[in-house]
This record gives C-alpha cells, structure tokens and sequence, in this order.
C-alpha cells in the first residue's frame, strides 16, 4: 500500500508523479517486501529528479492480512490513522521527505492489527479543505467522523468521511487534489446508518 503527494502543481508534478510511481513498482519487482531498500531508492531517485523547493512525501506499508500486521515507513507524509476500540493512533514512524537528503535515514515500524479496526490513508488535501470563512476541515474533523462511522463498511466510511466534509466546505473553490484509501479488518458490524446508505461487505 502506497500513498504519495508532490509538492507542486500543474503538469512538472503530474509528470513526476507518473515517473515516481513507476519507481515505486520497479523497486518493489526488485526489492520485494523490503520496505526499507524501497524506500532508499526511492529517496535516491527523488533527489535527482526534484528541483529547488520540490520533493515528495510518501508512506508506504506491507499489509499481511494473514499475520494482521502493518509494516510500514512514513515519509514526511500525513499520518496514517489507525481506528479501533482502544481509539486512535498515528502511523508517524519513518522520516524526512524524499528528495532533500541522499543520505537520510529513514524508521520502519510493524504494528498488529486487530479485527474490526480500520486504516484510513490520505494526503492533505482531505484536511486541508477550507469554507468560505477559511476554516480548515482538519484533522480533527475527520477523526471524529471516521470513529461515527467506524463499524460500517469501508467503501461506506469514506463515503460519510467525504459527505461531511463537502457539507462543511460547501460550494468554496478547493486549491488540493484529495485522495483517500480506507482497509478495514473483519466485516463491518453495527453500522449506524441506514441499511440502504451502507455500500459493500
């Protein structure tokens, strides 16, 4: 599982995107589970291609689903939020952006996973959306929405996540792409929405 964002616009980001994720899936043929050497080649190459004031922030994970483990490195990207029970943790252990240090060293963590909880990976445009008055949706936000929503599916937790943060921005003109990716563990359980307004297993 990798989730990534360049700092930058228009088509020089698009294009380095494109380059940096046929990095990411020739390293992974190369390197296997490794998250490690990934993440130095990764690092390596992002220091020849960015530019000044350009770099990449990436977190990457090896999911076992049979071992329920995350094995994972962040790269100065947003924290991945893990839901369960116990409540709320950040998946912040790795190190600086890609791009800067040829030399830099980076943390991998593996963390079990237990049945039920969820894992919501973003970039910053999800938080980052403003209304009118230029109020952030944050993180906050969209951690007590994410735990509302927690028992029902995945497909339908991003979908509420989504909702109440269009409801919040309304019609403002937003500046940042938005991506999210949502893994739950087990089936979804007692959702609180209406059975018609839940989507998927």
């Amino acid at each position: 599982m990798a989730i990534a964002d360049i700092i930058g616009k228009g088509m020089p980001a698009a294009l380095m995107m494109s380059g940096f994720r046929s990095a990411l899936r020739a390293y992974v043929d190369i390197e296997g589970d490794n998250i490690a050497a990934v993440v130095n080649r990764l690092n390596r190459i992002a220091c020849r291609e960015c530019g000044p004031g350009e770099f990449v922030t990436l977190f990457y994970a090896v999911i076992d689903a049979r071992a329920r483990t995350i094995t994972y490195c962040n790269c100065g990207h947003e924290p991945t939020l893990l839901l369960g029970g116990d409540g709320t943790r950040d998946l912040d252990t790795g190190g600086f952006v890609l791009g800067i240090m040829p030399e830099a060293a980076y943390e991998i963590e593996t963390v079990e996973l237990k049945e039920h909880e969820s894992l919501i990976f973003y970039t910053d445009g999800l938080i980052d959306a403003a209304n009118f008055d230029r109020e952030l949706w944050g993180r906050e936000r969209l951690i007590h929405t994410a735990r509302r929503f927690m028992h029902c599916s995945a497909v339908s937790m991003i979908r509420h996540i989504l909702g109440y943060r269009r409801r919040f921005v309304g019609l403002a003109r937003q500046i940042d792409d938005t991506s999210m990716v949502v893994v739950r563990l087990g089936s979804a359980g007692d959702c609180p929405c209406p059975s018609e307004d839940c989507v998927g297993p």
